[in-house]
């Protein structure tokens, strides 16, 4: 039979060929010969074209399946494409409002210089009111330090220039470190030796304030201008106290924020921590019997406290908008509360998540997973990502900015020391204060690693938790921030002595910032 397309009726004669072949007994079959050799034929014929048939819908099958895979290979292309450049207008967005309140800030301290330089002529002002503080918006981006996908966060040990400078101050109890960005000044406060440096790392170069007692917290209030201390009052010494010291003078001096004797603010118990609410108020944890409360602080107004149930002994405190974190050493737990204060006539805080720590595991285990042995200082990023501080765990984990879950310890080339409180600059500079070992401060900075390092333990090996543990110092309890009295962020007077020196104890100092109250 001819290899060629059939017509109908030729087909109509082959099928009816067929069907008398199929339905009769063979006897009763009235084909020729040839009729059934070219139904031979024709069926030889259909089964090639079946069998072309079916190569032809297979093909066509794969390729609609790689058209679909390539479709959605470009639809999830697009998703990225458009969740990272939300991620970065998100980010530009921040950053201009960032820009905006610096400007802001810029212009309002413009005005207020003026108006003083007009004002009197004389260097005496009398009930000097304090400046408007900046925002509370951080301004470091922890994820800007990694350099490549995939990598994770690492502190790098650097030269010890501030430690060698600041030994000829000497420190004594270091608790809280801040800095300014715009004038690139370090701020330590050291409460056994009652004071705070002040500290230019460019030009190897530090001021001393000593006009506080027992300053246990620090920040930056105004950058460029001053910063908000915790200490003791003056005026009811061993009660506790908020004070703004102004730097950026050549005459420096101290002006009264807050305190016990001003009964508005309502200063009737030890307080830890310091930071700023999202409309510049002050902020701090509260050791009522037997409530624990976050406290906040308006100027010339007075004060508010909302209770942290479950909280034991809440002592470091950071601050993102209106996101704030407070750890709490007895629990080894983290609160995270919603604090919106921009109305004072309907204040709102809420916990909204609680990072908790499990059973006590081996340090090693603990270190690369969720949970603290001695939580410690904290601190957010400009896209609220949390850096928190294990200072028995001898670790820095960090945390995500949604659900603040762990994302990963951050890596070290040393042993993490005892750290209390920590900062980190944009520039990745970063301070340890460390209130255990001989080296008080550890300058270190923050880059990047492929692959998280092993984690270390005192003396270089890994540690079960128990011996590290137990006492580095000689078997004396740990420090607890405000679980051992001589641990006091309230301003209280210490029963801690150094070297067998009084606590009031001070060196000669270069530079010192003279104390004015001036109010």
């Amino acid at each position: 039979m001819r290899d060629e397309d059939l017509d109908s009726a030729e087909i109509a004669e082959k099928l009816d060929d067929l069907r008398q072949v199929l339905s009769e007994s063979a006897e009763n079959v009235k084909l020729t010969n040839k009729q059934l050799e070219n139904l031979e034929s024709f069926l030889e014929l259909a089964k090639c074209r079946i069998h072309s048939v079916k190569k032809a819908k297979e093909a066509a099958m794969r390729a609609e399946t790689e058209r679909q895979a390539k479709e959605q290979q470009r639809i999830r292309a697009e998703e990225q494409a458009r969740a990272a450049e939300r991620e970065r207008e998100r980010r530009r967005v921040a950053e201009d409002q960032a820009k905006v309140e610096d400007v802001r800030q810029s212009l309002e301290s413009s005005m207020v210089e003026q108006t003083h330089s007009t004002a009197s002529e004389s260097s005496f002002v009398e009930d000097d009111e304090i400046e408007e503080p900046t925002s509370n918006m951080p301004t470091v981006d922890f994820l800007s330090f990694i350099q490549s996908d995939g990598a994770y966060l690492m502190l790098k040990k650097e030269a010890d220039n501030v430690v060698n400078t600041l030994t000829r101050e000497g420190l004594g109890y270091p608790l809280g470190v801040a800095y300014d960005e715009k004038l690139k000044h370090w701020l330590i406060c050291d409460r056994n030796l009652n004071k705070i440096i002040v500290f230019n790392m460019d030009e190897d170069d530090y001021k001393i304030c000593d006009g506080v007692d027992n300053p246990t917290a620090v920040i930056i209030y105004k950058e460029g201008h001053n910063a908000a201390i915790l200490c003791s009052d003056k005026e009811s010494p061993g009660q506790p106290a908020i004070y703004i010291y102004n730097y950026n003078t050549n005459d420096p001096y101290i002006q009264c924020f807050a305190s016990h004797s001003q009964k508005k603010y309502g200063l009737n118990f030890q307080l830890r921590g310091l930071a700023k609410s999202v409309s510049g108020n002050l902020l701090s944890l509260e050791h009522g019997r037997p409530a624990k409360k976050l406290r906040v602080f308006k100027r010339d107004v007075g004060g508010k406290g909302f209770e942290i149930r479950g909280s034991q002994s809440p002592c470091f405190i950071a601050t993102y908008r209106s996101t704030v974190a407070v750890s709490d050493l007895s629990v080894n737990k983290v609160f995270i509360l919603n604090l919106d204060d921009r109305d004072w006539g309907n204040v709102s805080c809420q916990v909204i998540r609680i990072i908790e720590s499990g059973p006590e595991i081996p340090l090693d285990v603990l270190a690369n997973q969720n949970g603290f042995r001695f939580v410690a200082g904290m601190q957010f990023d400009i896209n609220g990502h949390l850096l928190i501080g294990d200072a028995k765990g001898h670790s820095i984990k960090l945390y995500d900015s949604t659900d603040y879950n762990f994302l990963h310890r951050v890596s070290s080339d040393f042993v993490l020391p005892y750290v209390s409180s920590f900062h980190v600059n944009q520039n990745g500079e970063c301070m340890l204060l460390d209130v255990k070992g001989h080296k008080k401060v550890h300058w270190v900075r923050m880059t990047s690693i492929p692959d998280i390092l092993p984690w270390m333990g005192p003396g270089g090996a890994r540690e079960n938790g128990r011996r590290a543990d137990h006492q580095q110092n000689g078997g004396r309890p740990d420090y607890q921030n405000g679980g051992r009295p001589d641990y006091q962020q309230h301003g209280g007077r210490p029963d801690y002595q150094q070297n067998g020196m009084r606590a009031d104890y001070q060196q000669q100092k270069p530079r010192r910032g003279g104390y004015q109250n001036r109010n």
